[in-house]
């Protein structure tokens, strides 16, 4: 996937300075910006539906941004939802959310405020650089009503998102109740006991940080969309995702890692 922009290469090159992506990017001027993951090489493997022109799509949390202005590029109406920072993410420890900590808002878009979660600067540029038009929403997925978004969608992504949240399955309840056809997810599971029918989960990550928690196996898996009300759900393959960071990195898990794509219908 490469991306349109009206800025010349030296003059992106400098917008885009300074700021770190969490998704690489490459543009039509052939400016190329390194994030954590280069998501491009695995589009594929996501199966999305299609078409999409004209279509409601809800990413939810965006990242840098790819997969919002990915859907906004083939035609998509997409709105993107995004905490405002570590006070809205699932914590272990922690008994409370705390939002945006009293921070003033980091940009005013259309007379509303916006707070950045931890990579947000990055999605704010490249929307700046393409002329964007994707709608933001602050907020977190359990938050998720046809009041809070004034619209039901058509396609909802939830990218690499479920691993990270305490309750996976009050969090697919909130996106079915703005989901008119289906949801697209991605999530490792726990492979040695991938091909038993009993469904079982771990915890097995709150000795590398305090914002990663369950692995399920693919019948726990298959549960969690089943409990939130979808009707139809099938892991429709594997997802590899492969790392730009450095491999000394300490704070990296893996230079590539395999999840499940799941696609689960109302």
């Amino acid at each position: 996937m490469i991306f349109k922009s009206t800025m010349a290469k030296a003059d992106l090159e400098r917008h885009l300075a300074g700021v770190h992506f969490y998704h690489t990017f490459a543009f039509t001027n052939g400016c190329l910006v390194p994030g954590d993951w280069d998501v491009a090489r695995s589009l594929e493997q996501y199966k999305f539906p299609s078409p999409l022109p004209g279509k409601e799509v809800l990413d939810v949390g965006p990242g840098s941004g790819f997969f919002s202005f990915y859907f906004e590029s083939l035609g998509a109406n997409v709105t993107t939802l995004e905490t405002r920072g570590y006070g809205d993410f699932d914590v272990y420890g922690n008994y409370q959310y705390t939002g945006n900590e009293g921070r003033p808002a980091d940009r005013i878009q259309n007379g509303d405020p916006i707070w950045f979660g931890p990579v947000s600067p990055s999605f704010w540029k490249i929307y700046d650089a393409i002329g964007s038009k994707v709608t933001w929403k602050n907020g977190r997925i359990y938050d998720l009503t046809p009041e809070l978004m004034g619209r039901t969608f058509d396609l909802i992504f939830v990218g690499s998102l479920l691993l990270h949240l305490r309750d996976p399955i009050g969090a697919l309840r909130a996106a079915r109740s703005v989901c008119r056809d289906t949801l697209v997810a991605t999530i490792p599971t726990w492979l040695e006991h991938d091909e038993e029918d009993v469904p079982i989960q771990m915890l097995p990550y709150t000795h590398l940080d305090r914002i990663s928690w369950w692995m399920p196996n693919k019948a726990a898996l298959r549960h969690w969309f089943l409990a939130a009300g979808f009707r139809q759900v099938e892991l429709v393959g594997t997802l590899t995702l492969h790392s730009n960071r450095d491999k000394d990195n300490p704070q990296k898990l893996s230079s590539i890692i395999v999840e499940q794509v799941v696609h689960a219908r109302i």
